[in-house]
């Protein structure tokens, strides 16, 4: 991983989102439509772990899930919705 995506990385914890969280999201945002194995790939987090950070980041809106076919896809939402989470 280059040293500025180590720095964005470094803001999204600074701005509330937990290390995992971080690292899900920001592979999210560069992936774009993906499968939680392409997300954990990208991430460096189990897929296990995955799992439970998408739940989270769900929940505080900044993911979304969309089902094509027969797999379920993760969807990072727009970075604009981190100034939601943090207020």
């Amino acid at each position: 991983m280059s040293k500025n995506n180590k720095k964005l990385e470094k803001v999204l914890q600074e701005i509330g989102l937990g290390e995992n969280e971080a690292q899900v999201y920001f592979a999210s945002l560069s992936l774009g439509p993906a499968t939680v194995l392409a997300v954990s790939r990208a991430s460096g987090v189990k897929r296990t772990t995955v799992y439970s950070v998408i739940e989270s980041l769900k929940m505080k809106g900044l993911m979304a899930e969309e089902l094509k076919v027969f797999k379920t896809i993760y969807v990072a939402s727009a970075p604009e919705k981190l100034r939601e989470t943090k207020d």
